[in-house]
């Protein structure tokens, strides 16, 4: 009996590694960044692509962190925000909070998942841009055939007098 308790024991321990290794695949390779903060606003968890989005920057991980923080407390689930990096391009992220669960069940802290939206905006923004100079492009094309026009009939009406005039 204690063999059979004993090998089942070792067994359940085999299938927990593995689902904890899993687990851990299965966060290190998402396509997007995330990070485990517990119940005292510690981060306990980063995986590669979030360092990579905060580029390893302290200061940036602070700001991500509180601003997760203040989601959290304030119970807003999904948001988009910007990080300004000192002068230069803005970092455009979208922030989903999700509570992480202690043993008992209850919220101990929360998951921060983050995709970077900065590349869909500048394209949004670069087509916006275009849009504006297809437009002007099409009212100037508008305004020139519009001053063409009374030029056209005031030299078509001064042929005509002058044929006029000749007959």
């Amino acid at each position: 009996g204690f063999f059979q308790v004993s090998n089942e024991v070792a067994l359940a321990d085999q299938q927990l590694g593995r689902s904890i290794a899993n687990y851990e695949d299965l966060l290190s390779n998402l396509p997007l960044g995330v990070m485990a903060i517990d119940g005292d606003y510690q981060v306990r968890f980063s995986n590669a692509v979030m360092r990579q989005l905060l580029s390893e920057n302290a200061e940036a991980i602070y700001k991500l962190r509180r601003q997760a923080e203040y989601l959290f407390e304030n119970e807003i689930d999904v948001q988009e925000w910007g990080l300004s990096d000192e002068g230069r391009v803005t970092h455009h992220f979208l922030l989903v909070i999700t509570p992480r669960l202690d043993e008992s069940g209850e919220a101990s802290g929360f998951w921060l998942l983050v995709t970077d939206l900065t590349e869909k905006k500048q394209l949004d923004a670069q087509l916006i841009q275009t849009a504006k100079l297809a437009s002007v492009g099409e009212m100037s094309t508008g305004m020139a055939h519009e001053l063409n026009q009374p030029l056209n009939i005031y030299h078509q009406s001064g042929k005509d007098s002058v044929l006029i005039k000749q007959n």
